[in-house]
């Protein structure tokens, strides 16, 4: 999503958002260039605090590492009607009945260290997953199989058509002859990062490290030279980051989104349309879940009663977008949303006769105070 125009270093870019939502991309523009290092690269905020060395790809406490370091088969793009890109495999068929998945893994990569990439990295990676549940994000049920060094065939014990995308484009793969030997790779911490991917860790210091590009990426060099993850504390840190122009993109808050060109000179802003408003509670007394929303009556009451719009104003700034109840994305996932789905968009005004009506045919009686 970074613009390169002209000097690399000016090229802002800035992603806003309250979850995973909003992005601000780039302008060109600003002060010039340090030096010849500056324009080539791309500087982004980090945590607030010192970093902690890890680049476990399964771990909650990762740096970095997917889609820079690490990759997986493919990458599925959430927010436009595209085919799967393809990054270690280049196709993949499924069988009949959707028990079968059938990968052509790409010829000739080799990992960061100079090993060969074959199918066997694929299947233990697999493997791996499986026999560790909590590094199994995806819920991955499969039997992974090399046919030859560039085949893979996963079996699924019923048809699993919709798991194609997290199969395909959620795990990354990482080098066997690496960490084969790790006692409990999901606890690993790991230091020196091996991957496939686009960029290598060059340094790492507790208030900043930078990866740079691989030189023996098979899909060539990145024009992009070095990624600079920079130590900042707090949202206030950031924006004064970016009014002094020392970062290039940013993924989190920005106050007053609409005027982010005015308060922020050489950034503009894109909004993604995935920010959703939607309210996830434990429902399930059978699993433990305790409390009035346990009842269907009670949770389809607040779901009429959820005023979205003010929640968007306030809370995302008017950057949030409509979700189905399916959560599907509206326009794009249209073919996706069952017919029989009678609203195929939740309400954003409230329906305070729909919540009232919802608690009292289900035996609930309005209080004195309403």
């Amino acid at each position: 999503m970074v613009l390169r125009a002209g000097r690399f270093s000016r090229t802002r870019t800035v992603v806003a958002g309250l979850s995973a939502v909003a992005a601000l991309l780039a302008g060109c523009g600003g002060s010039a260039p340090n030096d010849a290092e500056d324009r080539d690269t791309l500087v982004l905020p980090g945590a607030a605090g010192d970093f902690q060395l890890n680049f476990n790809p399964f771990s909650p406490t990762l740096l970095e590492g997917p889609g820079t370091i690490f990759e997986p088969l493919f990458f599925f793009n959430n927010t436009r009607d595209v085919e799967p890109r393809p990054r270690l495999a280049e196709s993949f068929r499924w069988n009949a009945d959707g028990t079968r998945l059938d990968v052509e893994l790409r010829d000739g990569v080799k990992w960061s260290d100079g090993r060969a990439f074959t199918a066997a990295d694929v299947v233990f990676t697999f493997d791996m997953i499986t026999r560790n549940p909590g590094m199994n994000g995806t819920g991955y049920r499969g039997t992974a199989t090399a046919v030859d060094d560039t085949t893979v065939s996963i079996e699924f014990p019923e048809p699993s058509y919709l798991e194609g995308p997290q199969v395909l484009g959620k795990v990354v793969i990482v080098p066997r002859h690496r960490w084969e030997g790790y006692a409990d790779p999901a606890s690993e911490a790991l230091e020196e990062p091996v991957g496939t991917g686009p960029f290598v860790l060059e340094e790492f210091k507790a208030q900043a490290f930078t990866l740079r590009a691989n030189p023996t990426y098979w899909g060539g060099e990145p024009a992009v030279k070095k990624v600079r993850y920079i130590s900042l504390s707090g949202n206030q840190a950031i924006a004064d980051a970016l009014k002094a122009g020392r970062i290039d993109w940013q993924s989190g808050p920005v106050p007053d989104i609409a005027n982010v060109e005015e308060n922020y000179p050489g950034y503009k802003a894109i909004t993604v349309p995935m920010n959703q408003t939607a309210l996830f509670t434990c429902s399930n007394a059978a699993l433990g879940c305790q409390g009035p929303q346990t009842d269907v009556a009670v949770r389809k009451a607040i779901y009429y009663a959820i005023n979205r719009t003010q929640v968007n104003a306030l809370a995302f700034e008017n950057t949030s977008s409509e979700i189905s109840p399916g959560a599907a994305l509206l326009g794009r996932d249209e073919a996706q949303i069952s017919t029989g789905l009678r609203e195929r968009a939740a309400p954003m005004r409230p329906d305070v006769a729909k919540a009232t009506a919802a608690l009292e045919s289900a035996g609930y009686a309005k209080g004195s105070d309403g």
